[in-house]
């Protein structure tokens, strides 16, 4: 359950984002994440893994963790993947700093898509995109293969000048059933509701 003192902890970590330069999601997206992921992670029987592309220092992480580690019903797995080396290594500080009872939090100093294509198919139930708007699409097709069926993909920042839009025709075919939501800058949900062919 989120408390006082999450919320607290959470303002530290994106004001410690933004003195960064590494421009983290309004509390309403990242309180909306928390929603749709504790939801989630709460209907399955089985624990999760998730990964969080572009993390920054964490903020959207932390919020992911907090998430998982509240709803999962056994020990769930949360890797951070954040090309910056020192980004990623205050992440790791803040995020390890948390905390969390059922989630374990690894952070990965790597490309986004270079993660993706090293990942084993149908391996991680949630992934999130946060940076790097025009690798979208080629991002949405590699999170296709990584993704289980079931789980689904969330990408911020949709509506912001310079996303391609062949990141919403790719997420309104097979095997996506997809939505968009128009707070903050857009956010793209797409849930991988069949296998993918080829």
């Amino acid at each position: 359950m989120l408390s006082e003192e999450f919320i607290a902890y959470s303002r530290r970590v994106r004001s410690e984002s933004i003195r960064l330069g590494a421009a983290p999601l309004d509390e309403e997206d990242a309180m909306q994440l928390y929603g749709i992921v504790f939801t989630y992670a709460a209907s399955s029987d089985a624990p999760l893994t998730a990964v969080d592309l572009g993390a920054g220092v964490g903020y959207t992480s932390l919020w992911l963790a907090k998430a998982l580690d509240d709803a999962c019903p056994g020990r769930c797995r949360l890797v951070v993947v954040e090309p910056d080396r020192r980004l990623a290594e205050k992440a790791a500080t803040l995020l390890h700093s948390y905390p969390f009872r059922r989630v374990g939090v690894r952070v990965v100093v790597e490309r986004p898509r270079r993660y993706l294509e090293g990942l084993p198919e149908s391996s991680v139930d949630i992934v999130l995109a946060e940076s790097g708007r025009e690798e979208y699409p080629a991002l949405l097709r590699l999170v296709g293969r990584a993704l289980a069926l079931g789980g689904f993909a969330v990408f911020y920042r949709v509506l912001v000048p310079g996303t391609p839009p062949e990141l919403f025709e790719a997420a309104s075919r097979p095997p996506w059933r997809s939505t968009m939501l128009p707070s903050g800058h857009g956010t793209l949900i797409a849930v991988k509701a069949s296998e993918v062919e080829g």
